[in-house]
């Protein structure tokens, strides 16, 4: 078990004009770690969180402790098309994700590349298994800045190898880390830079 999940000091590095992109953002705790490395010193926020519950939690902490209005709240899930989608909503334990079964929950989702207008350097997802997809929907965003990445790919065992070929083939310069931060078989993140 490994600690500092998603920003790993001896691989990544952050400066003051960082703009992050986080997929799954939950109650916010991942983002108060991106403010701790870039020292409170940033460019933007863009969350993508689904979840009712989480985007009440998100609003109301950057409102009362980060206050500011360079942080956004995308009201969608990160996927690699606008649509509706069935979805298990579990804000407690952050395992909220989409499914196939019908729900009476359904949310919107969108892209990374429609969503967001100017350079990104660094992109952050632990979504349930919408890994894949959400990654399909950066893919202009990805060529184009080559951002930093922190991807889960512990949700599906063949993530570990169609994650990196994926992006390996979006930017051939790219370098891939891996690294394990959990006692058990989750938490599982590839990290990726130039």
């Amino acid at each position: 078990m490994v600690p500092d999940q998603y920003y790993p000091k001896d691989i990544f590095s952050f400066g003051k004009t960082e703009t992050l992109v986080e997929c799954g953002s939950n109650n916010g705790d991942t983002l108060q770690q991106f403010f701790a490395v870039t020292g409170n010193e940033y460019q933007a926020c863009y969350l993508f969180e689904p979840d009712r519950d989480c985007v009440k939690i998100l609003k109301h902490r950057i409102k009362s402790e980060w206050i500011g209005d360079n942080i956004h709240v995308i009201e969608r899930g990160a996927w690699d098309c606008e649509t509706e989608l069935a979805f298990y909503t579990d804000p407690d334990w952050g395992a909220s994700h989409i499914v196939e079964a019908e729900t009476e929950t359904r949310i919107l989702t969108g892209t990374i590349d429609d969503s967001i207008d100017e350079p990104v350097t660094f992109i952050k997802m632990d979504i349930e298994g919408a890994e894949p997809k959400a990654l399909k929907g950066a893919e202009k965003t990805i060529k184009r800045y080559k951002p930093k990445l922190a991807i889960c790919v512990y949700h599906d065992t063949e993530d570990f190898l169609s994650i990196p070929e994926y992006l390996h083939a979006l930017v051939p310069e790219y370098k891939f880390y891996l690294r394990h931060h959990n006692w058990g078989a989750t938490e599982t993140v590839l990290y990726v830079q130039e």
